[in-house]
C-alpha cells in the first residue's frame, strides 16, 4: 500500500499494487536464480538484449538464439503475482451514510470517515490475513483525536496496544511501531479535539510486505507484424525490393518525375537498423540510385496502427516516405483505389506531411492535403522520430512521437469507382523509399538536389503494425 508517506502529494500518488509470488519450480526467466520472476529479471534481460545470434544468451527464453520481443512475452507469462491485502474497514459509528469507514482506506483523500459527535469511537481495518508491517500513517481531518490508541490483533478478539497518543495535534501522524504481525488494526479514538466527532481521510501502512508490492507489468501490446531489423540482411519474407525507374510499371520517374534508379544494394541492414541510401551514381540511365521496399502480399492490412521509427536524411532534393498502397487496387488505377501517406518529407525536413489520395483515376485524382503539415521548428533529421497512423473504418489519425496532428473522417474521402467507405475499405501494404528529386521536393526539376550532401540515408529503427481493438 503506501510507503513512507510524508506529504499530501506522495499520498495521492501512492498506489496499492501487487506482490511477486515465489516460483514453485524452475522458470526459464528466473535469470538471477532467486526463486522469483520479477523486476530484477527484467533488468537482466534488458542488459542482455544483445541479439548476438548465439545460443545460450541470457534472456533467450524460447531457444531461437537471440533475445527479442518474443522473450519479453514469455517473461510476462511467467511473471506470477498475488494481490496485496484487500483491505476492509468497520467503525463504531458514522456521522452519516456518506462518511463510512471504507473512505479511510480508499486511497482518496477527498473522502473520509467521520464518527458520531462523541468520545470513545473506533475504526478497525481488516487486512484479510496476517501481514508484517512497521509503520502506520493517519491523515486526520480537522476533527482529530487529541488522545487515541492503536491496537492490533491476529484474530479480531485478542487485542494488543502498540501505540498510545496523549497529545495529538492532527494533520499527519506517522507512527513507527516496530516489526509486528497482525490482521486487524484498530484506531481507538478516546478524546476529541473539537466539538465534532473523529474524522480520518486515510489510514495507510508500510513494512516489508508492502515494500515488496510491485506493480504488475502491463501486458505488452505486441505488434501483429513487425520488423526490428536485427539481422544483417533484409528479411525477404517481409519485404520485396522494387527496382528500376518506374517504367517497369508504366510510370515515368515513378509517376513523379523522380531522378533515381532503385537498386537492392542501396538498402542494407546492420546494427539494428535499415539504411536506405541515396547516392550520386549513374545507373540504368539515371544520375542517382536509391532503394524502395514494399510488403505487398507479405504484410497486407485493413485497419490498425502503423508506425516506424525513422531518422530522416537532411539534404536538399531528398524525398523520404513511409506510406501505403492498395494491395489489389479493387477500384481501379491510381488514385481511385487510394493511397495512404503516413509520412513524407522534402529536402531538409523541418516538417512532414500526412495525406490521403483518392477520387478518380489520374488525372481525376484528389487528396485531403489541407492541414497535412507537422512541424516543430527543428530539423526532424537531427534525431529519430516515430511516425504513425491509426486507421479505422471511418477515421484516420496521424501522429509524430504520439503527437496527434491530423484527422480524416469518412466524409472526407470517396472513390469514383465505389461507394460507401471506398477506397479505404480494402487491404493495403506498406512502402519505405527514398526518392531523389521529383515533383514534391523540386517541382519536377533536379536543380534543387544538393549533390554535395550525397550520399544521404533514411535510417529506420523498426516498422510495426498493431491491432486497434
Amino acid at each position: 500500500m503506501y510507503k513512507n508517506i510524508t506529504n499530501l502529494s506522495s499520498l495521492i500518488l501512492s498506489l496499492l499494487i501487487l506482490i511477486p509470488l515465489p516460483c514453485f519450480g524452475f522458470f526459464e526467466s528466473d535469470f538471477n536464480q532467486d526463486g522469483d520472476v520479477n523486476v530484477d529479471d527484467l533488468i537482466i534481460m534488458g542488459i542482455n538484449w544483445l541479439n548476438k545470434n548465439e545460443p545460450g544468451c541470457v534472456g533467450d527464453t524460447n531457444g531461437d538464439c537471440s533475445v527479442m520481443l518474443a522473450d519479453i512475452a514469455i517473461l510476462n507469462e511467467q511473471w506470477q503475482f498475488i494481490s496485496c491485502p484487500e483491505l476492509s474497514a468497520a467503525a463504531s459509528s458514522i456521522e452519516d451514510g456518506t462518511l463510512g469507514p471504507e473512505n479511510a482506506i480508499d486511497e482518496e483523500i477527498s473522502t473520509r470517515w467521520s464518527s458520531a459527535f462523541a468520545d470513545n469511537q473506533s475504526i478497525t481495518v481488516d487486512m484479510v490475513k496476517v501481514i508484517d508491517f512497521n509503520e502506520i500513517t493517519i491523515l486526520w481531518e480537522a476533527a482529530y483525536a487529541k488522545k487515541y490508541d492503536i491496537l492490533i490483533s491476529t484474530n479480531g478478539s485478542s487485542w494488543t496496544t502498540v501505540h498510545a497518543q496523549n497529545n495529538g495535534n492532527g494533520g499527519f501522524d506517522i507512527i513507527s511501531i516496530g516489526n509486528i504481525s497482525a490482521r486487524y488494526i484498530q484506531v481507538k479514538c478516546i478524546q476529541r479535539a473539537t466539538i465534532y466527532g473523529f474524522s480520518i481521510f486515510e489510514i495507510t501502512f508500510s513494512g516489508d510486505t508492502f515494500d515488496t508490492c510491485l506493480e504488475p507489468p502491463v501486458d505488452p501490446v505486441l505488434p501483429v507484424w513487425a520488423d526490428e531489423f536485427n539481422g544483417t540482411t533484409l528479411d525477404l519474407t517481409k519485404w520485396t525490393h522494387q527496382l528500376g525507374t518506374g517504367s517497369e510499371y508504366g510510370l515515368i520517374g515513378w509517376g513523379n518525375n523522380e531522378h533515381q534508379y532503385y537498386r537492392s544494394q542501396n538498402a542494407t541492414v546492420s546494427g539494428g537498423f535499415l539504411s536506405i541510401t541515396a547516392k550520386k551514381q549513374n545507373y540504368g540511365g539515371k544520375e542517382y540510385t536509391s532503394a524502395r521496399l514494399r510488403t505487398l502480399y507479405k504484410g497486407d492490412f485493413q485497419y490498425g496502427r502503423f508506425e516506424a521509427r525513422i531518422k530522416l536524411p537532411s539534404a536538399q532534393g531528398m524525398w523520404p516516405a513511409f506510406w501505403m498502397l492498395p494491395t489489389d487496387s479493387s477500384y481501379g488505377g491510381w488514385a481511385s483505389s487510394g493511397e495512404i501517406d503516413i509520412m513524407e518529407a522534402a529536402n531538409v525536413p523541418y516538417s512532414v506531411d500526412g495525406t490521403l489520395h483518392f477520387g478518380g483515376p489520374w488525372p481525376g485524382n484528389t487528396c485531403n492535403c489541407g492541414g497535412s503539415h507537422y512541424a516543430t521548428g527543428d530539423n526532424l533529421g537531427d534525431e529519430f522520430h516515430i511516425y504513425a497512423i491509426e486507421w479505422e473504418a471511418t477515421e484516420f489519425r496521424w501522429y509524430v512521437d504520439d503527437n496527434h496532428y491530423k484527422t480524416a473522417i469518412s466524409s472526407d474521402w470517396w472513390s469514383s469507382q465505389g461507394g460507401g467507405l471506398a477506397p479505404f475499405d480494402n487491404p493495403f501494404h506498406m512502402l519505405l523509399n527514398l526518392a531523389v528529386g521529383g515533383n514534391y521536393p523540386c517541382g519536377g526539376g533536379n536543380n534543387c538536389i544538393d549533390n554535395n550532401a550525397l550520399p544521404a540515408t533514411m535510417l529506420v529503427d523498426y516498422v510495426r503494425v498493431y491491432d486497434l481493438e
